[in-house]
């Protein structure tokens, strides 16, 4: 009898840790990631910080102020009406993507004093096709709540108020179905999930469209899918137009995992933190 009560608490404890977030993720930390191209370079644009921590010992803190724009030889900022401070990481040098569900997760501190910058669009965080304009999906900050976009699609829902989320770490899943036909999603008959702070987004329950076209696709040339994350400010004129002086701005980023599963990259799940 105490072999088979063993034998069945092994069992049990393997199936728990096969449940464990982090498992089947790949935990995103500056090594395998990097700035994007177009980011501007100055010191203070990305580092790593101790002022806050979601978990572990550090956090990664962006900064952007008024003027911060650069370029490279295919995309200028400056030109424009732009601005930002982002790094990037390829989900498909990290798991097959066309046709199957992958999940982010991030946390993101808002500062008190963060203040944004509407009618401009205020990006923290986006998935993309390597030489295709329009994001798979992305996350903005604007009119002071988070707003989650289908871009290619056209498909969004508000899944949070920035006044509520600001002095607090704020822990953020995304599953998107990336399969291209018509048919029904394989996340409960959708394409697209969210969750905020442990919370399902049922906000979000509409996105019952494919969040990508065969075309969209078609139209990028290697087909490298990357996540990126920062502060990515566009169509400043709209803000500058009644308000001079733009703002300073700094968020803070934790515990970035990219998997197949909510699970996978749940902060709250998680074996390990990253650092």
């Amino acid at each position: 009898m105490k072999k088979i009560s063993l034998i069945a608490l092994i069992i049990a404890s393997s199936l728990m840790s096969a449940c464990v977030a982090g498992s089947g993720a790949m935990p995103i930390t500056r090594h395998n990631s990097e700035p994007k191209t177009i980011s501007h370079t100055k010191n203070y644009a990305f580092v790593m910080s101790k002022d806050v921590v979601r978990a572990g010992t550090k956090s990664q803190r962006f900064e952007l102020r008024q003027g911060d724009c650069a370029g490279d030889a295919k995309w200028n900022d400056c030109k424009q009406d732009r601005s930002r401070t982002e790094r990037f990481t390829q989900i498909d040098e990290i798991m097959p993507y066309a046709n199957q569900v992958v999940w982010v997760g991030y946390s993101m501190f808002i500062p008190k004093d963060f203040v944004g910058i509407s009618p401009a669009n205020t990006m923290i965080g986006q998935v993309k096709l390597t030489g295709v304009s329009s994001p798979i999906w992305n996350m903005y900050a604007t009119n002071g709540r988070l707003r989650f976009e289908a871009n290619v699609t056209q498909q969004s829902c508000y899944v949070g108020n920035l006044s509520k989320l600001k002095g607090k770490w704020t822990d953020i899943q995304i599953g998107t179905d990336l399969g291209m036909k018509r048919s029904e999603g394989s996340l409960d008959g959708k394409f697209a999930e969210v969750w905020i702070n442990n919370e399902k987004q049922t906000t979000c329950s509409h996105i019952l469209r494919p969040v990508i076209h065969q075309h969209h696709f078609n139209k990028s040339k290697n087909k490298e899918l990357h996540f990126a994350w920062g502060i990515y400010n566009s169509f400043i004129s709209r803000w500058t137009m009644t308000n001079p002086n733009i703002p300073t701005q700094v968020l803070y980023y934790d515990e970035i995992r990219i998997g197949k599963s909510k699970q996978d990259v749940d902060v709250n799940l998680a074996q390990k933190a990253v650092d």
